[in-house]
């Protein structure tokens, strides 16, 4: 039986009241009402195929022009419903132009790129935006950098001013961030960012800046001669270098070398200490109370430990780095 024939003998037949009928058939008491009042029952239309010999004669030819519309110039020359018509007309083609606008709203709608609404688990993704903002400090107007991240489940967001727009700000960024969350998250989504972004490609995964996929390992073994030390960038070395003792250098040695390195490289180093031996990584500055390694914006430091080299064995020239570029690897890949 149609709804609406239902609607009206509960209502007039059985006296049903109007808020149960609503309640029962999930409509509102306004539809129910209107239906109950309607002095027509509306009777529902069989709409039969109609053949439609113009159009589908013109069909063919229009989808073809219309593949091939990216020819076209852009302006007054791209191709709109019209210009198709017009050029349908001069192939010889007799349909009207409204037949020739509602092909077109059929191919732009076949052509359509369905969206879906993203749904992201608690962790799962964070959305990184790095932009130019203009800060008043002292009264005096100037301009800064906004690191913004925002957690797309929970929709929280971190932000941070940064004097400068590198690497190094742009990782410092990123640790704050991720102190403030407590937490880290599974993957990041980065909005076209110069620090991070090197090249956008159409249909393919954004190029990133191998200087920010690949992070800066530094491992330093001080020793009670010498005091080694390498740096990679990923599978490279970067440099390596054999110091003095750390005893007898300034307690401030070992940082400032650290920070101009990350100055150089403009991003943040990740920091191996070998501490073997207890007095000569502690002259280094860069263990705290408890014997952990110390963060800082320039880098962030980690503690192991290298088996102590044989007695009597002097370091010639640069000697073997075999042993700390192990452990600048097993910090950089998987």
């Amino acid at each position: 039986m149609d709804l609406v024939a239902v609607i009206r003998h509960k209502v007039h037949a059985e006296g049903v009241p109007i808020r149960e009928i609503a309640r029962e058939l999930g409509l509102s008491r306004n539809t129910i009402r209107r239906y109950a009042r309607a002095k027509k029952v509306p009777i529902d239309r069989m709409l039969s195929d109609r053949a439609t010999p113009t159009r589908d004669a013109i069909a063919e030819a229009a989808a073809a022009i219309w593949q091939s519309r990216r020819s076209f110039t852009a302006g007054k020359q791209r191709l709109t419903a019209t210009r198709l018509w017009e050029l349908l007309r001069d192939a010889g083609h007799t349909a009207s132009e409204r037949t020739v606008r509602r092909l077109v709203a059929e191919f732009r709608s076949a052509e359509r790129e369905v969206t879906v609404p993203l749904v992201y688990g608690a962790g799962e993704v964070a959305q990184v935006d790095f932009f130019e903002v203009w800060v008043e400090l002292a009264g005096v107007r100037q301009k800064a950098w906004l690191f913004l991240m925002r957690l797309m489940h929970s929709g929280r967001d971190f932000a941070m001013l940064c004097a400068q727009q590198d690497a190094t700000w742009f990782l410092a960024a990123h640790v704050a961030a991720f102190q403030h969350f407590a937490g880290v998250v599974a993957a990041t989504a980065y909005d076209n960012l110069t620090a991070a972004v090197a090249k956008v490609l159409v249909g393919a995964p954004r190029v990133l800046r191998p200087r920010f996929m690949e992070r800066i390992t530094v491992t330093m073994q001080p020793l009670a001669g010498a005091t080694r030390l390498l740096a990679m960038a990923g599978k490279d070395e970067v440099m390596r270098a054999i110091l003095g003792p750390t005893t007898a250098s300034h307690p401030r040695a070992a940082a400032t070398l650290l920070e101009g390195l990350s100055l150089w490289h403009q991003q943040a180093l990740s920091v191996v200490l070998c501490a073997d031996v207890e007095v000569c990584s502690s002259a280094t500055r860069m263990l705290d109370q408890l014997g952990f390694g110390t963060r800082t914006v320039h880098y962030d430091v980690e503690v192991a430990f290298l088996a102590q080299p044989r007695r009597g064995r002097r370091i010639q020239g640069f000697g073997n780095f075999g042993d700390l570029r192990q452990l600048c690897l097993e910090g950089v890949t998987p």
